[in-house]
């Protein structure tokens, strides 16, 4: 059985950002790489099952957009139909300049906002023995002032699945 969607046209703040991919050679323009650095240890397999439940509970971070007659539209996916992420990548790093080098080559890869991927995290154990959490989200999804809510409750997620204690309460949408 077909599953019935609702499609949206595109946010007039959404407009920009898709008329910037659409009209330049630099496909990365979609891209906002943010990351928070923690000093000391994380354990990341952790940070991970937070990430994952933080997506679970926003709908912007599910969005999927596609192209019905000629014109790119989204809508928000089931908390089903996204798939857990098993593993996220992570890096070490002995020197500052190793770590530049790869954070700067993922800056200059577009996120694949058309198939599906509108957030992108890494976890990194910076040169200097911090811990960071890397995210490459499409500016499609969240803007910057969203951003930091993502982080603010995947911080809150991952503290109360470290402490075992109740979830914060789930955000309004960003």
């Amino acid at each position: 059985m077909k599953m019935e969607r609702t499609y949206y046209d595109l946010s007039p703040a959404q407009d920009v950002p898709y008329l910037q991919t659409k009209y330049t050679i630099f496909k990365r323009v979609i891209n906002i790489l943010t990351s928070i650095t923690i000093d000391g240890d994380v354990d990341f397999d952790l940070m991970r099952k937070a990430y994952n439940l933080v997506v679970e509970r926003n709908d912007c971070l599910r969005i999927k957009f596609v192209k019905r007659n000629g014109r790119l539209m989204q809508y928000f996916r089931t908390k089903e139909e996204i798939k857990p992420l098993e593993k996220v990548p992570y890096r070490e790093f002995e020197t500052e300049g190793q770590q530049k080098a790869c954070i700067d080559k993922y800056r200059k890869s577009a996120i694949k906002y058309k198939r599906g991927v509108v957030i992108e995290p890494h976890f990194i154990k910076t040169f200097d023995n911090k811990s960071m959490v890397l995210v490459k989200v499409c500016h499609m999804v969240l803007d910057t002032y969203g951003i930091s809510f993502f982080y603010k409750d995947l911080l809150a997620v991952y503290n109360s699945l470290k402490n075992g204690t109740d979830l914060p309460e789930q955000p309004a949408s960003y």
